[in-house]
């Protein structure tokens, strides 16, 4: 009997050990563990280095407005282009039909073609650049937005944009 209340004495003030410690509004600081920084060093981004090249073969009325951009994509290898056509400003009753136009995108390294300037889309195929075309119907009063990605001539010639480069836009009325 001795041994039973020293035990129940031991369990009751357990209890109260239990309790306290559980319903307390202290709180308890668990670190986190240590996250690892790394530092990235920039690197230079090589861009255009002149001016893209938009042409136009054939009548374009002034109003459709161009606009472009081009991106590196596929691990250096290849041109993403990105052109819009606004034609909201056009007026619709001069030309309800709208315009067909080939629009041929091209990327060139500017160590290996100097003072490009095409006129046509066979100027461009001469010159043995990567290039791409797709025929496009723009309508009055429209965006017309689209991308070309460029990546490889006929002939098997790429584009290495760890070099400087540069990149055009051809636009021939049909």
């Amino acid at each position: 009997m001795k041994h039973l209340k020293f035990i129940l004495l031991l369990a009751v003030m357990t209890f109260f050990v239990v309790l306290t410690g559980c319903t307390s509004t202290d709180s308890t600081y668990i670190a986190e563990p240590a996250t690892t920084v790394t530092t990235i060093t920039p690197t230079e981004t090589l861009k255009v280095i002149s001016e893209p090249l938009i042409l136009k073969a054939g009548e374009m009325p002034d109003e459709i407005i161009i606009t472009h951009e081009a991106k590196p994509v596929n691990e250096n290898t290849a041109v993403l282009v990105y052109y819009t056509l606004d034609s909201k400003a056009t007026d619709s009753k001069s030309n309800q039909d709208g315009w067909k136009f080939i629009v041929t995108a091209f990327a060139y390294n500017t160590d290996k073609v100097s003072d490009f300037n095409p006129k046509s889309i066979q100027d461009i195929i001469n010159s043995g650049v990567p290039y791409q075309s797709r025929n496009i119907h723009l309508y009055p009063k429209n965006v017309y937005p689209d991308k070309i990605e460029i990546s490889k001539s006929p002939s098997g010639q790429i584009i290495d944009l760890n070099k400087p480069y540069n990149y055009g836009i051809l636009f021939t009325r049909q």
